[in-house]
């Protein structure tokens, strides 16, 4: 064990060093193997005349001889029953300024413990006076539990001693006299030797009948003597005293230390022995009259097993001597690190690190035995130990949630207080993020003006952050890169995307569309029959296959609607995952092919079963413009997608909105398709809504529907609303829409072709004339009004560029 004084090399080292060896061949580096500072250690050792006192790391090893009372301190509560039959005063004294007085109330004893057995030869002497020589005055001797082991005292006149249950009168005494007292006792042979002022009154005298041979307190009693005094009460024993320690086992011992806290009229005997097998040998010793620290050098050994023994020999009176604690040095070596063994290192592929390295020490195996705390700091902060008690690895396992470059060591301590650190090694927690455009050869978009906001749990609340890529690359330093987040990314050009980041650890990429790309929007809808698949913790990632692996490229919780909304590229090809955030738990749902705008539904069944996404039935309403001739037999047709779906029949309904006339409301089944001819001849200006209804599992819901504005028109077959209704019907179904863009491109670029070679007009012009036509297109649904405004745009832009504007 270790204690505040003496522990350290460095202060046992100012003091003074005996040796009989030259200092030279002392170690430098000697440190504490085996020491004993407390009561239990002391008290394993082997105590002659000498006792331990106090406890714990207090206690020390003194000499067990010498007590002395003679109540100047005016206290008496050490004695015990003492109340008002025993106290200290001052009128009459033997010497000094007080004794005590016991006052014969009712022959009561009044006791004091010496807090230690005393055995061997061992000196009594006492201060003694009686008011009266009538009655019995007297002090005893006494071992608690057992009985009186010497009892003398003044009886009618004498002195006297008790010998079982005899009063043995020796000599005379008086009254109000006092009388120096002193026995000296040998309690191996229960034999006493009686003194009174100096002269022998008896010799080997017994012992009390039954009387053991030690005693552990003293008292005072009067049977119907009256008062009596008593003074300067002394107990010491003989002249040597020894204390021979429990051992000590240390391997390659240099040194022993024993701190002798006090010493005065003695000299202290300190050997070092060692045990060779056949038994106890001096190994080193030396004589000390002072107190301090003081060391003696042990010679080469190869014993392990160390005892002091130390003689105690007195030099006057009321010596003193103490030893607060003794232990024995050994050469220490610090540990070895292994640098090269330390691990992890560089850029981090997980979140969950263990980080290790191996070390030595020359220590374990020996009979000290050694004890290693490997402490791991990262940025110099503390973060966990390992303790090894063998050559070994040191492991700490801790998880690095914030992304960004760290550093870290690890501090070495044995259990000698030997300390040494690692190298330091850097490595970095993943904290980019990189914006590519979605394709099968994706491109950093390093020049697209991008904002990406972060949305992720920061404890019981949600964390955000909104960040900007720089050459397409944005730093997330400080962002936790071991959570799941979302990004929201807005970049000119290219869809808006959210895209589910398990964690920065999978994906260090993002993707974004193309506008220009032909695109699909489809929503996605989870029904979860089982609770396993909570909206507001399940997340629908969407995946491409990107050089060569599934990257997730949408993603987002369904949240309180059960709904996931995304823009995917046309025909191609993605799959779809469902995560769990809560459990963790990855589902793939299959492979999903985007061709027409629809709603898409994930089914877990109440088993926990995930049934296959289902796409929502669709169909497709033709003619694909919406402005039609107010003519009859115009032929209305819709092509029906079952998808995943078992549908029983089809509903077909024709509606005019200003009079909430029903034209047709027509069921159908067992087919892929369905045409009616409208007829609205007079109902120029108005409006009819066709509606596609699908009977899924029983139940009807709603699939599309188109609204026609009726145009009023000539009734010649040859005009060019007609012509051009004529146009529509040789689309392939499904295809009517691109068909009539890519008719109404061909015409205009002709058109401008024409006008530009036949015409003495300039460039603006005839891209004037491209404008003009592009706006009858759009007049007739063939294009959209986005594009006659870009060619409008366009033209002008042109016009003012050549102009110098």
């Amino acid at each position: 064990m270790q204690r505040r004084s003496g522990i350290i090399f460095a202060i046992i080292a100012s003091f003074l060093v005996i040796s009989v060896a030259p200092a030279t061949a002392a170690s430098t580096n000697l440190t504490i193997g085996s020491q004993h500072t407390t009561d239990t250690e002391f008290g394993d050792g082997q105590l002659t005349n000498t006792v331990v006192r106090d406890t714990g790391e207090s206690s020390y090893v003194g000499l067990s001889g010498r007590l002395f009372d003679g109540f100047e301190d005016g206290d008496v509560s050490e004695w015990t029953n003492a109340q008002d039959r025993f106290a200290a005063q001052t009128q009459i004294v033997y010497n000094g300024t007080h004794s005590a007085k016991y006052t014969d109330l009712d022959n009561e004893v009044v006791r004091r413990n010496l807090n230690q057995s005393y055995t061997g030869s061992t000196n009594v002497s006492f201060a003694f006076r009686v008011n009266s020589t009538s009655g019995t005055n007297h002090v005893a001797l006494f071992k608690q539990g057992t009985g009186s082991v010497v009892r003398v005292g003044i009886e009618s006149g004498e002195w006297y001693y008790l010998s079982g249950s005899v009063y043995n009168g020796i000599s005379s005494a008086n009254a109000d006299t006092w009388y120096n007292v002193r026995l000296d006792l040998d309690t191996d042979n229960k034999t006493f030797d009686f003194y009174v002022n100096g002269t022998q009154i008896g010799s080997d005298l017994s012992f009390t009948d039954g009387a053991p041979k030690e005693f552990d307190q003293i008292y005072t009693q009067s049977f119907s003597g009256g008062d009596h005094y008593i003074d300067d009460i002394t107990i010491e024993q003989p002249q040597q005293a020894s204390y021979i320690s429990k051992n000590h086992s240390v391997s390659n011992a240099r040194k022993a230390a024993i701190n002798v806290a006090a010493i005065d009229n003695a000299a202290a005997t300190l050997a070092v022995e060692y045990h060779d097998g056949n038994g106890w040998k001096v190994a080193n010793q030396s004589t000390v009259t002072q107190q301090g620290n003081h060391t003696i050098i042990i010679p080469n050994s190869e014993s392990s097993t160390w005892r002091l023994n130390t003689t105690v020999s007195r030099k006057g009176t009321n010596p003193k001597f103490k030893i607060s604690d003794e232990s024995i040095l050994f050469q220490n070596d610090a540990p070895e690190i292994e640098d090269s063994t330390m691990s992890p290192s560089g850029d981090l592929q997980q979140p969950s690190q263990s980080f290790e390295i191996d070390i030595s020490d020359a220590q374990f195996g020996t009979a000290q035995g050694e004890r290693l705390n490997a402490s791991l700091y990262i940025d110099s902060n503390y973060v966990a130990s390992d303790v090894l008690t063998s050559n070994g690895t040191a492991s700490v396992s801790t998880n690095l949630s914030l992304g960004g470059d760290y550093s870290y060591y690890w501090t070495i301590t044995d259990k000698y207080g030997e300390e040494i650190k690692s190298q330091t090694i850097e490595i970095r927690v993943p904290s980019t993020l990189t914006v590519y455009n979605e394709s099968t050869d994706p491109a950093v978009l390093d020049n697209a003006s991008t904002t990406l906001r972060f949305y992720y749990k920061n404890g019981t609340s949600l964390g955000y952050s909104e960040r900007q890529p720089v050459d397409g690359t944005v730093n997330l330093t400080g962002l936790p890169a071991s959570k799941p987040m979302v990004v929201s990314a807005e970049g000119e050009g290219y869809y808006q995307r959210r895209i589910f980041v398990r964690s920065l650890y999978d994906q260090q990429q993002i993707y974004l569309l193309n506008e220009s790309a032909q695109s699909v929007e489809t929503i996605f809808e989870i029904s979860d029959y089982s609770g396993a698949y909570s909206p507001d913790t399940t997340v629908l990632e969407v995946q491409r296959a990107i050089n060569g692996s599934w990257q997730t490229v949408e993603g987002d919780y369904f949240g309180a609607t059960g709904e996931f909304g995304t823009i995917l590229e046309y025909n191609a090809r993605y799959r779809l995952v469902l995560y769990n955030t809560e459990t963790q738990e990855s589902r793939i749902l299959g492979i999903y092919q985007p061709t027409t705008a629809q709603q898409t539904r994930i089914t877990v069944s109440p088993s926990g079963e995930i049934e296959e996404a289902q796409r929502e039935p669709s169909a497709v309403i033709s003619p694909q413009t919406r402005r039609l001739p107010a003519v009859n037999d115009t032929v209305v047709s819709a092509e029906f997608r079952n998808n995943t779906n078992d549908i029983s029949s089809w509903r077909v309904t024709a509606v005019v909105e200003e009079t909430n006339t029903t034209l047709w409301d027509e069921t159908v089944s067992d087919t892929d398709a369905y045409q009616h001819d409208l007829d609205v001849e007079t109902r120029a200006g108005q409006h009819v809504e066709v509606t596609v209804y699908a009977t899924v599992d029983g139940q009807e819901q709603f699939v599309d529907s188109a609204r026609f504005t009726i145009a009023d028109t000539p009734t010649n077959d040859n005009s060019l609303l007609s012509t051009l209704a004529d146009l529509e019907g040789l689309a392939a179904p499904g295809t009517t829409e691109s068909f009539t863009w890519f008719l109404a491109m061909i015409v205009t670029t002709l058109g401008v072709a024409a006008v530009g070679a036949t015409l003495p007009v300039g460039g603006e012009a005839a891209g004037l004339a491209g404008v003009l036509i592009l706006t009858g297109f759009s007049t007739i649904g063939w294009v959209g009004y986005d594009v006659v405004f870009a060619a409008g745009v366009a033209v002008g832009s042109l016009a003012l560029l050549r102009r110098g504007l």
